[in-house]
């Protein structure tokens, strides 16, 4: 009877940890922001310029906690900066800011989320490139960064490095920062777009730059916008998939290599659900919760096991439960209906947070980091544990430089396992199945945290 019940809290553990870990994910260039369900925040792959925001240039293989705040709500990635909104309503940035992105008044790069202001009214944020847009609960749409291309929106080509208003409306419903171009869905359902417009990206029909926002065509039914490299995708309400903008190696997925400068449908199907673009590739999910991509294949990043580029909306694996999916640079993330999270493609600064620096050609199960419990934080950072539950080997990230010792004990406090020196993985394969506590010790510190063998 006692061993029926283990199982059953095993199974209960298992499966509750993972319905219960990540919420949300964005990727940029070579990196990775992801916020679990519990509200904490994490970041993985290339840190050159402090775009984890982990307060170092560290790159990290795994995800890696930023903080210890647990009221994250939304995050976005440039190709190098970061941003993300707490549920107070404040936004923050970090990374690189050459160009005043991060919108705090300066040039100046950031190696932990930095405050926007003191306004907790802010409800969406999007990064480019090289610049931001955010909006406000009141509906209102601001910008700021690198302008050349008039992607702010402000009627200027000057560079901000303070969030600006972007014309009078109050009624923007989504909006999307691409590379130099932007897009956005007014409340009523229009489409808007404006920034650079070389090969056609902003869909009005021309290759005009535009500085302030123009409505592209007259439908009033658009639901879903992502841009990258000069391209634009969108969904309609009534699940249609359309797309424009640069076509040079099948991004656009309309089975040729033409450029199209209006919003083009893609095939005639109707079940069209979420996409996202960031340079040349393309993931979309269809309503029945299976997953697609097209494009570029450089790195593996449309997960079909190959680098060949496909120019037309193709399957990913078999699954049918995934619930998002966002195209970094060359690597793709994404989330099943059980919260687990998957990556494939460019890794070799990490970004995929499998704990390798191999490109992946097909999706590949993350781990479900442990959020820090019950510890006394060393001076370096929280130590974190993952996965949790763990089968054989149990990995410590932001461990000390100087372990003492590492002590595993039963819930009695027993001691099952003790390991006397610098070790950054455990292997817990001789416990027996159950619940038990971690502790690390350095100096006078002890850090304890309890997992599922």
């Amino acid at each position: 009877m006692k061993h029926f019940y283990l199982s059953f809290l095993l199974l209960f553990l298992t499966a509750f940890t993972q319905a219960q870990c990540w919420q949300s994910i964005a990727a940029g260039e070579e990196f990775t922001l992801a916020i679990k369900a519990d509200g904490t925040l994490w970041a993985w792959g290339s840190n050159s310029y402090g775009q984890l925001g982990i307060n170092s240039l560290i790159d990290k293989k795994t995800p890696t906690q930023v903080g210890t705040d647990s009221n994250w709500t939304a995050v976005s990635c440039g190709l190098i900066s970061s941003a993300a909104l707490k549920s107070d309503g404040t936004l923050w940035t970090w990374g690189h800011n050459g160009q005043g992105m991060l919108g705090i008044g300066s040039t100046t790069n950031k190696l932990v989320p930095t405050q926007v202001g003191t306004d907790t009214n802010w409800s969406v944020v999007k990064m480019g490139s090289d610049y931001t847009l955010a909006l406000k609960s009141n509906g209102t749409l601001w910008g700021w960064g690198y302008n050349l291309f008039g992607a702010i929106g402000d009627g200027t080509t000057t560079s901000r490095f303070s969030p600006v208003r972007v014309g009078t409306a109050s009624n923007w419903s989504k909006i999307e920062a691409a590379e130099d171009h932007s897009l956005a869905i007014a409340a009523d359902g229009t489409l808007w777009a404006w920034g650079s417009n070389i090969s056609g990206c902003l869909g009005d029909g021309t290759q005009t730059q535009r500085n302030t926002p123009i409505q592209i065509g007259t439908a009033t039914d658009w639901a879903e916008i992502s841009g990258g490299w000069e391209v634009s995708v969108a969904v309609k309400t009534n699940g249609t998939l359309w797309t424009w903008g640069l076509n040079v190696i099948g991004q656009l997925g309309d089975g040729t290599t033409t450029d199209k400068h209006v919003p083009t449908q893609i095939g005639n199907e109707t079940n069209w659900s979420k996409v996202n673009t960031s340079n040349a590739h393309i993931v979309a999910l269809k309503t029945n919760g299976t997953l697609w991509s097209w494009g570029g294949n450089s790195y593996g990043e449309l997960g079909m096991n190959s680098s060949f580029t496909i120019d037309v909306p193709t399957r990913v694996g078999t699954a049918a439960n995934w619930q998002s999916a966002v195209a970094g640079s060359f690597h793709t993330l994404g989330t099943r209906s059980d919260g687990s999270l998957y990556g494939w493609g460019y890794n070799e600064n990490g970004s995929v947070g499998d704990n390798t620096l191999i490109n992946r050609d097909e999706p590949v199960l993350l781990g479900c980091p442990t959020s820090v419990l019950a510890l006394n934080d060393f001076s370096g950072g929280s130590v974190v544990i993952w996965p949790n539950p763990v089968s054989d080997v149990l990995h410590l990230q932001n461990a000390p430089d100087q372990i003492e010792k590492i002590v595993v004990t039963d819930m009695l406090g027993k001691v099952a396992l003790e390991v006397r020196n610098n070790v950054t993985s455990l292997n817990v394969e001789s416990l027996n199945s159950g619940v038990y506590i971690l502790c690390i010790f350095s100096g006078n510190e002890i850090y304890k945290a309890k997992f599922v063998r």
